[in-house]
């Protein structure tokens, strides 16, 4: 298990991206856990 702590300056957008290609690939699986309206809003859907 790993988690990750995604600083607020990041381009969250990229970053979800990032996580949903790998989990479409079958590299890993993922769980939200603590996350931020800037979080939802940035990849709705």
């Amino acid at each position: 298990m790993v988690a990750l702590d995604v600083p607020p300056t990041a381009d969250l957008a990229k970053v979800q991206k990032l996580l949903n290609h790998g989990v479409a690939r079958e590299w890993w699986d993922m769980e939200e856990g603590c996350i931020t309206a800037q979080w939802r809003a940035a990849f709705p859907g």
